[in-house]
């Protein structure tokens, strides 16, 4: 039991760290932002758009789709994973 303890501990520490590394853009009112602070787009009434305000995509049930209602990210606690809007 010694010995796994270190183990554990160093396997607690990646799993965190991979966590932590991923760079998450956010959304809050209606902006959707980098991990910078800087907005790439927006989001209102089930849509979101671009900088210049077009529809790219819609989103819904923590899921955002594109224009074709494929699954182009998610969306859950004012984080966004694996949106690309630049």
């Amino acid at each position: 039991m010694r010995i796994l303890k270190p183990f554990m501990l160093l396997a607690v520490i990646g799993v965190l760290y991979s966590c932590a590394a991923v760079p998450l853009q956010t959304y809050r009112n209606g902006y959707i932002m980098d991990k910078n602070n800087v907005v790439v787009g927006y989001y209102s009434n089930g849509h979101v758009l671009d900088l210049e305000k077009n529809i790219i995509g819609y989103y819904a049930n923590g899921y955002i789709y594109d224009t074709r209602h494929e699954v182009i990210g998610n969306y859950v606690n004012g984080y966004i994973k694996n949106l690309k809007l630049k």
